[in-house]
């Protein structure tokens, strides 16, 4: 019988680990999370030099905020470079640094995962558009 038990638990392992891939290792999920965030930083570096440029040639910022993505938002602040934006624009920032938790989807440990991630794109990319503008004189 605990045969039997091993062969059939033996068997469900393995059809298991066909259907899902195998567990990763600290080192892959550390990259994955470093792809991850870089993403992330790729993405509202790209918009905040966007608005800075926008601004340098005339153009307004968006008046409606809640017209743009989270990280439009976050590009929006980063593109002040570190000055204060206006309070429409620090307001945003604000809002899209700091997610609440909603009954049944988003619990607090989950929230506040979020809010740290988006808090240290926020700063990468604040950092990474400075970085860039100054190399560029």
């Amino acid at each position: 019988m605990a045969k039997e038990s091993a062969r059939a638990l033996a068997r469900l392992q393995r059809d298991f680990d066909r259907w899902l891939p195998p567990k990763k290792s600290a080192a892959e999920r550390e990259r994955d999370r470093n792809e991850f965030t870089e993403m992330f930083v790729a993405d509202v570096t790209e918009h905040a030099r966007t608005y800075y440029t926008n601004r340098r040639i005339g153009y307004p910022d968006p008046e409606d905020m809640g017209m743009l993505t989270r990280n439009q938002q976050l590009g929006l602040g980063a593109s002040y470079r570190g000055h204060e934006p206006p309070p429409r624009i620090k307001q945003a920032v604000l809002n899209a640094l700091h997610e609440e938790p909603v009954g049944g989807i988003i619990d607090e440990p989950f929230a506040a995962k979020i809010n740290s991630l988006m808090a240290e794109v926020f700063r990468l990319s604040l950092e990474r558009l400075n970085a860039e503008l100054e190399e560029q004189g």
